[in-house]
């Protein structure tokens, strides 16, 4: 009898100390189907290039290499967000999977561990809110703005090498992860159709939820970060039309779940004051959400893609011969950020099966190889190319985005999208017309502007404010 209660004791034990446990991540290492194997090989080498690149400008914090940042030590977005957790979400993707090279990337996979994940994993969980340490302007990150999404990247990251890391980081990233799921499982999503869409924001949001989810799964809180989760992604990409809808999404009418639209019914949406294609691909938040459930056997909510068939339509329509998109209100970003949107053709290849999405992946790919190849330093932009802080992390995130779809997409045949295409937009108040020769658009709305451009594969024009 003895026996047996100890042997009970020993499965109680074992039971509460699997709960406790990370789900497993994982991705096959090679594409399920054959015919995407060069494009996940030229994926994986554009990753470690630009991997290399971001190691050059990895720097002790205050000559102490128990901590690393690529930045200045300061609280602002440009300092904290993308630029170092993108960073370790980059290298952590780089040291669990792929065919690594070591001359490729400059380091061999237990250094990049040791002398930059682990110390750059200890800086940006020192300096959170819940942490010991502030930043040199006496600040600490977290339960902000895009914190959640800063937090998505980092709970990627350390599920990636979870096993590998020591105690001290592993219990930073649940306490980090706690803190920013709770706070974003507080509040309610916003809604906004005109001038600023909270479309990414709410995607974004949705990423530390689903951060605590692959991390937690035995905490006593996941009921709650469960349904803030399916909440948070469903109000994204919401429009107008889908208030009515008898549809079930998560075994619920989505006319009973509405709260609120996000994008007009031409599925397009609003930010900054334009019409903006850029904002459109920002759905790919909720990919990376996708990305998650993919990677840890789990079926994912309805609303995790909701919409975004319909959104992804209007993309192809804007999109050039070069792989960037024609703004037909207008644009106030950088020039070929093909890096920006190279996961949406991904994503919509392995779950919408789109043979259109092929072909714009390899075009987009093929725009980024070139870009990079000018770089000996791996680096994709040249300097002053494009001045966002975390531009060069984003082209590493969406590659390594892009690689784990090819892993598990089903095998289509390219298809080349249609020549000619004509459509008025009433929502978003323009028209564009596509011909095999030439694309014309006509804007009517807070931005009146006319363009003609070349079907060409080099784009001569591109309609900055004030242009």
């Amino acid at each position: 009898m003895k026996h047996l209660f100890l042997i009970f004791l020993s499965f109680c034990c074992y039971a509460l100390v699997q709960a406790q446990l990370p789900l497993a991540y994982d991705f096959p290492e090679k594409p399920q189907s054959a015919c995407y194997e060069q494009d996940a090989a030229k994926c994986y080498r554009l990753v470690e290039n630009q991997a290399r690149y971001l190691l050059s400008i990895v720097k002790p914090w205050h000559d102490d290499n128990r901590y690393k940042l690529l930045t200045a030590t300061k609280s602002g977005e440009e300092h904290i967000t993308r630029p170092n957790t993108g960073a370790i979400a980059i290298f952590c993707f780089l040291h669990r999977f792929g065919d690594y090279s070591e001359r490729e990337v400059g380091v061999s996979r237990q250094v990049l561990l040791n002398d930059y994940i682990i110390p750059m994993m200890r800086y940006v969980l020192s300096v959170h809110k819940t942490g010991d340490k502030t930043f040199d302007d006496g600040k600490q990150w977290g339960r902000s703005w895009q914190s959640a999404h800063w937090t998505h990247q980092l709970g990627q990251g350390a599920m990636s090498v979870w096993n590998v890391l020591p105690e001290d980081i592993r219990a930073g990233v649940l306490r980090v992860v706690r803190a920013e799921a709770d706070e974003i499982a507080s509040k309610n999503p916003p809604y906004n159709l005109t001038v600023d869409s909270k479309s990414e924001e709410n995607a974004w949001n949705a990423g530390a939820l689903s951060a605590a989810l692959m991390l937690m799964p035995g905490d006593a809180r996941v009921p709650v970060w469960q349904e803030a989760l399916q909440r948070w992604l469903l109000s994204a990409y919401l429009c107008p039309n889908d208030a009515d809808k008898e549809i079930l999404i998560d075994g619920r009418p989505l006319k009973d779940q509405f709260e609120g639209a996000n994008i007009y019914n031409d599925y397009t949406l609003e930010t900054h004051g334009l019409v903006h294609p850029d904002y459109m691909t920002a759905c790919t938040l909720k990919g990376e959400v996708m990305i998650d459930f993919l990677a840890t056997g789990r079926p994912m909510p309805d609303a995790c893609m909701y919409n975004i068939d319909h959104i992804y339509e209007q993309l192809k329509i804007l999109l050039l011969p070069s792989g960037g998109f024609v703004y037909p209100t207008g644009q106030d970003w950088a020039i070929f950020r093909h890096c920006d949107w190279t996961n949406m053709h991904a994503f919509c290849l392995y779950y919408y099966n789109d043979p259109e999405a092929l072909h714009w992946l390899r075009v987009t790919l093929d725009v980024i190889d070139r870009m990079q190849r000018r770089h000996a330093d791996g680096r994709i932009y040249a300097p002053h190319e494009n001045d966002f802080p975390s531009s060069q992390t984003l082209c590493g995130l969406g590659l390594a985005d892009t690689w784990k779809m090819l892993m598990l997409a089903k095998p289509v045949t390219e298809a080349r999208p249609r020549p000619t295409v004509a459509k008025i937009y009433p929502d978003g108040k323009f028209f564009i017309r596509k011909t095999g020769t030439a694309v014309h658009t006509v804007a009517w709305g807070k931005k009146i502007q006319f363009q003609a451009l070349s079907q060409s594969k080099d784009p001569l024009v591109a309609p900055d404010w004030q242009n």
